[in-house]
């Protein structure tokens, strides 16, 4: 194998690890079944910050509580084939090789599992759990698109792990995005807070704002938006 060669190693039939070449070399992990369930079982800040828009939205039932939405992700996880193992090693295979400069920078929690599903927990959409975990809908393992998609969620654990919360605040502020101080954070309003929508990949709000100017506006004023 070469060197610019995802390194894999399989325990069982479904299950793969890769070796992702970052600066602490993480081990990426396709899991299913029962290790799947309990790492998507798990209270994150994503679940904790749930509306009752966000379980009505997702969960079919009358008056959805946690429980009945951590029953229905269950229900979506998939077990790695033969085809979609291979899909996340072209991808991991291709980002190595043609991101390895950009890697060789960035530290990632030690172990990053990927749970495949179906795509009716999230829309189909990808994105990740816990500081760790990246959900990868089917239909985007199998499409054109699975290495911009993962090399975006590997994007957001980067800038969750606790190591990398400095270097995020000056990355966001070097585009406009600037952090909210403790002492004068924002609290959601109460009115809005039952039809709040949460993104699983970026589950806090009212942490950072950017100044923003109204179009066509000739007095200059800016608008600080979060």
């Amino acid at each position: 194998m070469s060197d610019s060669s995802v390194t894999s190693t399989s325990y069982n039939s479904s299950n793969k690890k890769f070796v992702l070449k970052n600066a602490n070399s993480s081990i990426i992990e396709l899991i299913s079944s029962q290790q799947a369930i309990e790492e998507l079982q798990k209270t994150d800040d994503y679940i904790a910050n749930f509306s009752q828009f966000d379980l009505e939205s997702r969960v079919n039932v009358s008056s959805p509580t946690i429980q009945d939405y951590i029953k229905f992700i269950t229900q979506q996880i998939l077990t790695w084939d033969e085809e979609s193992s291979q899909a996340m090693t072209s991808c991991i295979e291709f980002i190595n090789r043609t991101c390895l400069e950009q890697l060789s920078l960035l530290t990632y929690p030690p172990q990053i599992y990927v749970v495949l599903t179906n795509g009716k927990d999230e829309n189909n959409a990808a994105y990740c759990r816990n500081e760790s975990v990246i959900v990868m809908p089917l239909r985007i393992v199998l499409g054109r698109n699975i290495s911009q998609i993962f090399a975006h969620e590997l994007f957001h654990i980067w800038s969750k792990w606790h190591t990398n919360l400095t270097i995020r605040d000056e990355l966001y502020a070097s585009i406009g995005y600037h952090k909210i101080p403790v002492e004068k954070s924002i609290e959601f309003p109460a009115s809005l807070q039952k039809i709040k929508m949460t993104n699983p990949d970026a589950p806090f709000v009212l942490k950072y704002y950017i100044e923003l100017e109204k179009v066509g506006d000739q007095s200059g004023k800016k608008y600080k938006c979060t």
